[in-house]
């Protein structure tokens, strides 16, 4: 379409492919944010529990160190 630019063409890339070093790191990284996903739904079945068990949010909040508005969000539950 004739129109001048003072920017270059646009370039493909050639894929990238990662070397042993950063196979191995991404490798692990898999690894943790599985163990991670494993480790989230234990909390929250073990929240959801402790809710069932009538255990006051205010303790709950005391008890893992955050506000009571983390552990209504993480229930699922609008704040009272």
């Amino acid at each position: 379409m004739g129109t001048d630019t003072r920017y270059p063409q646009r370039m493909a890339r050639s894929p990238w492919a990662p070397d042993a070093g950063q196979a191995q790191l991404l490798a692990h990284l898999k690894a943790a944010a599985e163990e991670r996903e494993k480790a989230e739904v234990k909390y929250r079945k073990l929240l959801a529990d402790c809710e069932a068990a009538k255990i006051p949010i205010a303790r709950l909040a005391e008890e893992l160190d955050v506000e009571r508005k983390t552990i209504y969000r993480h229930l699922g539950r609008p704040m009272k």
